[in-house]
Protein backbone atom coordinates (compact mmCIF):
# COMPACT_ATOMS: atom_id res chain seq x y z
CA UNK A 1 0.00 0.00 0.00
CA UNK A 2 2.64 2.29 0.79
CA UNK A 3 4.51 1.62 -2.84
CA UNK A 4 1.12 2.07 -4.61
CA UNK A 5 0.93 5.81 -2.58
CA UNK A 6 4.40 6.80 -3.78
CA UNK A 7 3.68 5.68 -6.94
CA UNK A 8 0.77 7.43 -7.30
CA UNK A 9 2.29 10.75 -5.84
CA UNK A 10 5.24 10.48 -8.31
CA UNK A 11 2.67 10.04 -11.14
CA UNK A 12 0.72 13.45 -10.09
CA UNK A 13 3.91 15.33 -10.06
CA UNK A 14 5.04 14.10 -13.65
CA UNK A 15 1.68 15.19 -14.60
CA UNK A 16 1.80 18.30 -13.25
CA UNK A 17 5.20 19.10 -14.62
CA UNK A 18 4.59 18.02 -18.35
CA UNK A 19 1.49 19.89 -18.92
CA UNK A 20 0.64 23.08 -21.11
CA UNK A 21 2.43 26.38 -20.02
CA UNK A 22 0.55 28.64 -18.40
CA UNK A 23 0.09 32.29 -19.93
CA UNK A 24 -1.21 35.67 -19.22
CA UNK A 25 -2.97 37.48 -21.52
CA UNK A 26 -2.01 41.58 -22.32
CA UNK A 27 -4.27 44.00 -23.37
CA UNK A 28 -2.60 44.96 -26.59
CA UNK A 29 -5.00 47.98 -27.55
CA UNK A 30 -2.49 50.45 -25.67
CA UNK A 31 0.64 49.24 -27.51
CA UNK A 32 -0.93 49.60 -31.11
CA UNK A 33 -1.98 53.22 -30.27
CA UNK A 34 1.75 53.71 -29.56
CA UNK A 35 3.04 52.03 -32.78
CA UNK A 36 0.62 52.59 -35.05
CA UNK A 37 1.29 55.34 -37.84
CA UNK A 38 5.52 54.18 -37.38
CA UNK A 39 7.36 53.30 -39.93
CA UNK A 40 10.97 52.03 -38.62
CA UNK A 41 8.89 48.28 -37.51
CA UNK A 42 11.21 46.64 -40.18
CA UNK A 43 11.20 42.90 -38.62
CA UNK A 44 9.90 41.05 -35.04
CA UNK A 45 12.69 41.97 -33.31
CA UNK A 46 12.12 45.84 -33.61
CA UNK A 47 8.29 44.76 -32.80
CA UNK A 48 9.35 42.93 -29.73
CA UNK A 49 11.81 45.21 -28.79
CA UNK A 50 9.36 48.54 -28.91
CA UNK A 51 7.14 46.49 -26.08
CA UNK A 52 9.81 44.59 -23.75
CA UNK A 53 13.12 47.06 -24.20
CA UNK A 54 16.09 45.66 -23.34
CA UNK A 55 16.05 45.15 -19.58
CA UNK A 56 18.94 45.40 -16.82
CA UNK A 57 20.38 41.91 -16.48
CA UNK A 58 22.72 39.95 -14.28
CA UNK A 59 25.88 38.95 -15.56
CA UNK A 60 24.58 35.56 -17.10
CA UNK A 61 21.62 36.74 -19.11
CA UNK A 62 20.12 35.58 -22.46
CA UNK A 63 17.44 37.00 -24.74
CA UNK A 64 16.59 34.73 -27.52
CA UNK A 65 14.15 35.91 -30.28
CA UNK A 66 12.39 33.71 -32.20
CA UNK A 67 9.58 34.43 -35.40
CA UNK A 68 7.99 31.72 -37.43
CA UNK A 69 4.97 32.69 -40.11
CA UNK A 70 1.22 31.00 -39.32
CA UNK A 71 -0.62 29.42 -41.26
CA UNK A 72 -2.71 32.45 -41.30
CA UNK A 73 -0.32 34.84 -42.75
CA UNK A 74 0.32 36.67 -38.73
CA UNK A 75 3.98 35.55 -36.88
CA UNK A 76 4.43 34.18 -33.94
CA UNK A 77 7.25 36.06 -31.75
CA UNK A 78 8.55 34.52 -28.62
CA UNK A 79 10.82 36.07 -26.51
CA UNK A 80 13.13 34.36 -23.80
CA UNK A 81 14.80 36.60 -21.38
CA UNK A 82 16.73 34.48 -18.15
CA UNK A 83 18.99 35.87 -16.09
CA UNK A 84 16.97 39.30 -14.87
CA UNK A 85 18.73 41.37 -12.11
CA UNK A 86 15.60 41.76 -10.62
CA UNK A 87 15.44 40.17 -6.87
CA UNK A 88 12.74 37.74 -7.29
CA UNK A 89 11.87 37.34 -11.14
CA UNK A 90 14.67 35.34 -12.69
CA UNK A 91 13.13 35.19 -16.39
CA UNK A 92 10.39 36.35 -18.35
CA UNK A 93 8.84 34.70 -21.58
CA UNK A 94 6.71 36.38 -24.17
CA UNK A 95 4.75 35.48 -27.30
CA UNK A 96 3.37 38.25 -29.39
CA UNK A 97 1.06 37.40 -32.42
CA UNK A 98 1.30 39.83 -35.08
CA UNK A 99 -0.12 41.05 -38.41
CA UNK A 100 2.03 41.26 -41.75
CA UNK A 101 1.43 45.20 -41.09
CA UNK A 102 2.95 45.32 -37.60
CA UNK A 103 -0.76 44.98 -35.96
CA UNK A 104 -0.44 42.81 -33.31
CA UNK A 105 -3.36 40.69 -32.44
CA UNK A 106 -2.20 39.55 -28.89
CA UNK A 107 0.41 39.28 -26.20
CA UNK A 108 0.69 36.61 -23.57
CA UNK A 109 3.51 36.40 -21.28
CA UNK A 110 4.82 34.21 -18.40
CA UNK A 111 7.81 34.15 -15.87
CA UNK A 112 9.93 32.16 -13.65
CA UNK A 113 11.42 33.10 -10.24
CA UNK A 114 14.93 32.69 -8.26
CA UNK A 115 15.75 30.11 -6.55
CA UNK A 116 13.67 30.31 -3.32
CA UNK A 117 11.62 32.92 -4.31
CA UNK A 118 8.45 30.39 -5.90
CA UNK A 119 8.15 28.55 -9.17
CA UNK A 120 11.61 27.67 -10.99
CA UNK A 121 9.47 26.77 -14.29
CA UNK A 122 7.78 29.15 -16.80
CA UNK A 123 4.40 29.94 -15.15
CA UNK A 124 1.52 32.60 -13.74
CA UNK A 125 2.04 32.62 -10.37
CA UNK A 126 3.36 35.34 -8.72
CA UNK A 127 6.96 35.06 -7.41
CA UNK A 128 8.02 36.32 -3.66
Amino acid sequence: MKNYFFLLAGLCMLSACSGPEKFVQEDVTAFNVQISGRTDIEDAATLMELYYPVPETEGNSSRKLRAEKEEDGSYLIVLRQEGLSDDSQAGVQIRMKARQTGQVQSIEKNWKCHQGRGHRSWGTEPCI
